[in-house]
C-alpha cells in the first residue's frame, strides 16, 4: 500500500491552462462586428464629382419676307429657339401648359413643351369647339366640348404637332415638342437668350411657323452674340381637311367654317 501510494504521489498531472480571457475593450469591439486595431484602415471616400460647367448664349432673330408674302409688326414672337447638345443628351422634366380656346382661335398660337408634356385645351368661347391633330408625330382627338370645359392631351413624341379644330377651320395652333430642357421664345424685338447651356459643341435650332427649319453647329460659349434671319414663305393656316379627311362645311358666306 506504501508503495502503491508512493507511485501515485511520483506521477504529477500536468496543470491545467488557464483560460484567456479577452480584454473588455476587444470583447466589446468583438459582439459590435467591429474591426481590430490589426485591421487595416478603411479607405477614403471618393472626391465628389466637380459641377458641371454652364454657360448662356444669346442672339437675335429676324424675319424676312419671301416673295409675295408679308410680316406683321411682332410675329417674331411666334419664333422659338432650342439647343441639342452633341454629347451626352440632357432629358428634360415634362411640365403642363395650357393652350386657351378663345374668340374662335387658339391662345398662344405657337408652343414649345419638352417630351412628356401635358397640354390642357379649356373652352373659353359660348361655342362648342374641338382639338385635335392629324401630325404623324402626335394625332389625337379631344371631341367636341362646350364652354366652361376644358380637355386635356399628352404629348409622348418629339415632333411638331398642328392642332386643328374641328369645327372652325380657321383655328390653328402649332406645339413644337423638343426632346431637351434647353429652349426659349424669341421676344417681339427678336431678342432671346439660352441658359444653363452645358460648354462644348451643340446644334442650335431656330423655327417659326411660317419658314423653314434652321440648325446651325455652334460651340458654347459664343465669342459674340448669335444673329440670324428666317425667310416667311408660307401662310400662317395652310388648306387643311377636318379629322375626317373631308372638306370644313361652308358657311353661309362661302368660306370654310
Amino acid at each position: 500500500m506504501q508503495e502503491a501510494a508512493a507511485v501515485s504521489s511520483s506521477v504529477r498531472q500536468p496543470a491545467a491552462e488557464p483560460e484567456r480571457v479577452a480584454p473588455d475593450a476587444e470583447v466589446k469591439a468583438i459582439a459590435a462586428g467591429e474591426a481590430t486595431s490589426t485591421a487595416a484602415a478603411a479607405p477614403p471616400p471618393p472626391p465628389e464629382p466637380a459641377a458641371a460647367v454652364t454657360s448662356s448664349l444669346r442672339g437675335s432673330l429676324k424675319l424676312v419676307p419671301g416673295r409675295g408674302v408679308s410680316v406683321a409688326p411682332g410675329e417674331v414672337a411666334e419664333a422659338f429657339v432650342y439647343f441639342m447638345p452633341s454629347g451626352k443628351p440632357v432629358a428634360p422634366k415634362a411640365g403642363r401648359y395650357t393652350i386657351t380656346t378663345q374668340d374662335k382661335r387658339f391662345e398662344p398660337g405657337t408652343l414649345i413643351v419638352p417630351v412628356g408634356s401635358t397640354i390642357d385645351f379649356p373652352n373659353r368661347d359660348v361655342v362648342l369647339h374641338n382639338a385635335f391633330s392629324v401630325s404623324p408625330d402626335g394625332n389625337f382627338d379631344l371631341g367636341i366640348y362646350p364652354g366652361g370645359d376644358s380637355k386635356s392631351h399628352t404629348f409622348r413624341q418629339a415632333g411638331l404637332v398642328l392642332v386643328h379644330c374641328n369645327v372652325h377651320h380657321s383655328m390653328q395652333a402649332d406645339v413644337l415638342v423638343v426632346n431637351t430642357p434647353f429652349f426659349t421664345r424669341v421676344g417681339v424685338d427678336g431678342s432671346f437668350k439660352l441658359d444653363g447651356l452645358p460648354q462644348g459643341t451643340g446644334s442650335l435650332f431656330l423655327w417659326h411657323p411660317r419658314a423653314a427649319l434652321q440648325s446651325r453647329l455652334v460651340d458654347v460659349p459664343l465669342a459674340s452674340s448669335y444673329a440670324a434671319e428666317l425667310i416667311v414663305t408660307k401662310v400662317r393656316v395652310p388648306p387643311h381637311m377636318n379629322k375626317e379627311g373631308q372638306s370644313y362645311r361652308p358657311d353661309r358666306a362661302g368660306g370654310a367654317r
